[in-house]
């Protein structure tokens, strides 16, 4: 199972539901426009890979980093 979570830093909750993914083995994928350094550590641990975009409206960058 893959999930996909687009700007995972908010609402800031939003880490606590990928560690749950995580502890039934799913693949927790990140994609935001927040630069992964100035992400919460919570959120690098439950996350798999992070991808970043410049602009989170740009449909194309954001199938091209799902893929």
């Amino acid at each position: 199972m893959i999930f996909v979570f687009l700007n995972p830093h908010f609402p800031s909750h939003c880490h606590q539901f990928c560690r749950q993914l995580k502890a039934v083995g799913a693949t927790r994928l990140g994609n935001g426009d927040e630069v992964y350094d100035q992400l919460l550590p919570e959120i690098h641990d439950s996350l798999r890979a992070y991808y970043r975009v410049e602009v989170m409206h740009d449909d194309d960058a954001l199938v091209r980093d799902c893929g």
